[in-house]
């Protein structure tokens, strides 16, 4: 998606929360090569409250040629408007996309994101506004060079490849969490990790994923997978053979 032509800057996504109380609900999307005048812009209720995770970022506001650069410019990647409370959890974030407060007073809690290339490796670093930001731990901060030594990388949309990689058995389980979120779906979605889809080129359909299920005991995994370490099974061994030597 790029800016469109002319004075008026295009975005993502963009939405209103209707009512004071109003909630809003932004989880399993893949955001990428991308260079709009603003990312994800919620506008939360001045009681309500957000919930984003499982989200994946890159490659934001890239530059396109021969090849596409990353971009530099941080702002306005995920927006909050007017106040509310927000839980930013279960991310998988590169720089330079950011979190903006646009207005208002937001109130932001952090817990088991992937925030890859920024500076501070703090959520002052990622969260670039007033907001009363609160990190509940189990974050994981790479440069980007350690995350693409890994396997973090662009052609695998950023998830971990081995059960040695720094996000796997990082997080903290919020099962319990994901029991109070009011909107049955998103509780759901939040006791897994991003699936994605793919894309069927005979039928034109996108297939969705099955998503690796987060345990409801012990360590989740931080950033929006859950590494599922699946290894293909092995036939027997053949029985009762015999060799004649010639």
């Amino acid at each position: 998606m790029l800016e469109p032509q002319g004075s008026i800057h295009g975005n993502i996504i963009e939405w209103l929360g209707v009512g004071p109380a109003a909630s809003t609900y932004f989880y399993n999307n893949l955001m990428y090569t991308t260079n709009e005048g603003e990312g994800i812009d919620m506008y939360t209720g001045t009681a309500g409250t957000s919930y984003v995770f499982n989200n994946v970022s890159y490659l934001y506001r890239a530059t396109f040629g021969s090849t596409i650069t990353n971009g530099n410019e941080p702002n306005n990647c995920y927006m909050g408007e007017v106040s509310g409370t927000w839980y930013f959890f279960n991310n998988t974030t590169d720089s330079p996309c950011s979190f903006t407060e646009a207005r208002g007073s937001i109130s932001m809690t952090f817990e088991n994101n992937h925030f890859i290339g920024f500076s501070p490796a703090n959520v002052g670093g990622f969260a670039n506004t007033g907001s009363a930001n609160t990190d509940n731990g189990s974050e994981v901060f790479q440069s980007e060079a350690a995350a693409n030594a890994q396997g973090y990388t662009t052609s695998n949309n950023y998830a971990p490849t081995a059960a040695s990689d720094a996000t796997v058995g990082a997080g903290t389980n919020m099962t319990s969490f994901c029991s109070g979120i009011g909107n049955s779906l998103a509780a759901a979605a939040c006791t897994k990790g991003y699936g994605g889809v793919t894309y069927d080129q005979t039928n034109h359909t996108a297939v969705p994923n099955t998503p690796s299920a987060r345990p409801s005991s012990g360590a989740w995994d931080a950033g929006a997978y859950e590494f599922g370490a699946a290894s293909a099974s092995k036939p027997n061994p053949p029985t009762n053979l015999t060799a004649t030597v010639q």
